[in-house]
């Protein structure tokens, strides 16, 4: 416990250096008035686009994990997943988050099997996500040349589809090691002609994601630029939930969104302020998640009981 402890306070120190190291190297005295000009109006919008995604991160996760043989209430999977998201924003959440939600639905099948589930409705985001950039790859290839600057478009583009893949694979690794029927059950899942509900739901999660990047930066007054806001979103969504975190996404998340919404034309004072709107409001939905804790009770049908 004070090893898991200590691991935590490393994360949160080394996340907290990063960020001051990024607003070390801005004006901070523009970001504070970006920020000051944020409508609370858009605020709300925000949050009610994140309370919405979360009911459908829930049933994409049921229809995997009912396509697979395992069982549960809906209500067990909405609260795994508010409580995933919960811890997820006080750690790693490709770590923390996933076993948060292996707990909610724990004695519904055998380990292996939850594992299996989440491994296939996180990679049915990540494959459509990556679908989604890759078809947006060429206005990307002409469209980034402010970047040129910085970095060249080619190798920066490159680096993001290489990342991207390789946690794909890393993803894809893990099942490919299933026993023959459970991996022909799998490959079953991954079909869009048998199994399309779970790709729909992962491209209008991926949809409502670009919509609070639009809304974040329209609450800032950056009406002229929101076009180019949903253009550029799809790639700063891969690029930062391909590359590993020390507590959620704060810090990439951030340097990702002042490198890559250069090309929409903000100043990245202003990029920053819309990052950091993104992040609190998934963080003002996410956090009250961990009143599922109280609810968790080990032994019981899905982990929970009702009071």
């Amino acid at each position: 416990m004070r090893k898991t402890t200590r691991t935590w306070l490393i994360r949160l120190l080394l996340a907290a250096a990063v960020m001051a190291a990024i607003l070390s190297r801005q004006n901070r005295t523009a970001l504070a008035e970006a920020l000051q000009r944020f409508d609370i109006r858009y605020a709300l919008a925000i949050l009610a686009v994140y309370g919405s995604a979360l009911p459908l991160f829930a049933w994409r996760w049921k229809l995997v994990a009912r396509a697979l043989g395992i069982g549960g209430r809906y209500r067990d999977y909405l609260r795994g997943l508010w409580f995933s998201q919960a811890v997820g924003e006080l750690g790693p959440p490709i770590v923390v988050g996933e076993w948060a939600r292996f707990h909610a639905l724990r004695g519904q099948a055998n380990p292996g099997l939850l594992l299996v589930a989440q491994l296939v409705d996180r990679c049915s985001g990540h494959l459509v996500l990556l679908l989604i950039v890759l078809g947006l790859m060429p206005s990307y290839r002409h469209g980034l040349l402010p970047l040129e600057t910085l970095v060249p478009v080619p190798a920066l583009l490159g680096l993001l589809l290489v990342v991207a893949l390789v946690a794909g694979l890393m993803l894809g690794r893990r099942l490919w090691r299933l026993p023959r029927p459970r991996a022909k059950s799998v490959a079953r899942l991954f079909n869009p002609l048998l199994h399309p509900g779970h790709y729909w739901l992962s491209f209008i999660l991926q949809g409502l994601l670009v919509l609070n990047w639009v809304l974040a930066a329209a609450g800032l007054g950056l009406t002229d630029n929101l076009g180019r806001v949903a253009w550029l979103a799809p790639l700063l969504l891969m690029g930062t939930g391909s590359l590993p975190g020390l507590v959620s996404d704060w810090g990439k998340r951030e340097a990702a969104a002042i490198l890559l919404l250069m090309p929409a034309g903000l100043a990245p004072e202003q990029a920053l302020a819309v990052s950091l709107i993104y992040g609190a409001g998934h963080l003002a939905v996410a956090l009250p998640g961990a009143l599922a804790l109280r609810l968790y009770r080990p032994g019981v049908s899905g982990g929970y009981q009702n009071r």
